[in-house]
């Protein structure tokens, strides 16, 4: 489809049809588009244009009823994700977008790969907080999916809320060490500390070394003994600071079991203490 629009102060009938789309009200648009062709707008190929795209996806979306089945809604976003709408139906295919979000929200079957495709579809055209509720209704039907939580750290940090975004990548590298996606990982600090570090060391060393906040260990399960010892040591991180925090005699013992452990890790913890008395 040709990038140009008329003017839509020309032909009010255009404008409205346009307005109609936008509300996926596509026998109103119809009826506004067959009124702008009779007034004999000059570039009658773009109304041509516009109105068959108004009737193709009146004829798709009339597929989808009150409960449509799974295949139906996979079916329509791939052909959405394949239509070529121009710039000039830019906020229609937005206004479809969104159209497809509300339905596979719903849906109880809804697969990981749309919620995905879907994601990527609103991060590309900066519905960021779109994103960010729609990856809360994924996690809440697969609660235990990496993937999702790094989406929802994506939409978080790109939509400003850093540091909601930055605790749920640091969740999640702990939690998941083996599933990692860089390609998600908008928070740059984080993102290089995987140059340097295993991806369950990151959350201790991010703490010490950027003042991350710490994330909950409830309900992780190590995956192989190393990682094991990582959540020990991030674990007695944890509690010597807060035994210092709450004056607790109890901090040198967590710090010697720290040393033991986790040499490196106490290293850096060390110079922070030593900051801190400096």
């Amino acid at each position: 489809m040709t990038g140009f629009q008329p003017s839509l102060w020309d032909n009010m009938d255009l404008e409205m049809a346009y307005t109609r789309l936008y509300h996926l009200d596509f026998s109103g648009a119809e009826t506004f588009l067959e009124q702008a062709k009779s007034n004999g707008l000059e570039n009658q190929e773009v109304v041509d244009q516009v109105l068959s795209t108004c009737k193709h996806w009146k004829t798709e979306i009339s597929k989808i009823d009150s409960d449509p089945d799974i295949d139906t809604l996979e079916n329509l976003f791939n052909s959405f994700q394949d239509y070529n709408f121009g710039r000039s139906l830019r906020r229609f295919r937005k206004a479809l977008l969104l159209f497809f979000v509300e339905h596979f929200s719903m849906h109880s079957a809804t697969k990981i790969f749309y919620f995905e495709k879907i994601l990527d579809s609103l991060i590309e055209i900066g519905l960021f907080e779109n994103a960010e509720k729609l990856m809360e209704i994924a996690i809440a039907k697969y609660p235990k999916t990496p993937l999702l939580f790094y989406g929802q750290a994506q939409s978080q940090w790109l939509s400003g809320n850093k540091n909601e975004a930055t605790s749920n990548y640091l969740y999640v590298l702990l939690h998941y060490p083996q599933h990692v996606y860089p390609e998600r990982i908008e928070n740059l600090e984080i993102k290089e500390f995987l140059n340097h570090y295993l991806p369950a060391e990151i959350p201790a060393f991010a703490w010490v070394g950027l003042r991350c906040p710490f994330v909950s260990t409830e309900g992780i399960i190590p995956i192989n003994k190393e990682h094991q010892e990582i959540i020990e040591a991030y674990r007695l991180l944890q509690q010597a600071e807060n035994a210092v925090v709450n004056k607790d005699k109890k901090y040198m013992f967590f710090r010697k079991e720290l040393l033991n452990r986790a040499p490196e890790l106490f290293a850096e913890y060390f110079k922070l203490l030593q900051k801190r008395v400096g």
